[in-house]
């Protein structure tokens, strides 16, 4: 790549062996530290919750969440 300030992906860990998922989190955590922006979307809100600074969450194409990865999740109820 070009070294792209922003970086948008669509399910990115979809089909991946665990082995992969860890090294492309990493490579993902390593842009982010980079000042890079990271948006993607996901269903697996695991991999969220190790990544993301904020998330939102959208039902239907509106906007039902969003804020950080403590206030989305909260206490889990």
């Amino acid at each position: 790549l070009h070294e792209p300030d922003l970086l948008i992906l669509d399910e990115p860990f979809t089909g991946l062996d665990p082995l992969a998922r860890i090294q492309f989190r990493d490579l993902i955590l390593e842009l982010k530290r980079q000042g890079k922006t990271v948006f993607f979307s996901s269903h697996e809100l695991s991999e969220a919750e190790l990544i993301c600074d904020r998330v939102a969450i959208l039902k239907r194409g509106a906007l039902v969440l969003c804020g950080s990865v403590r206030e989305v999740a909260g206490d889990g109820q």
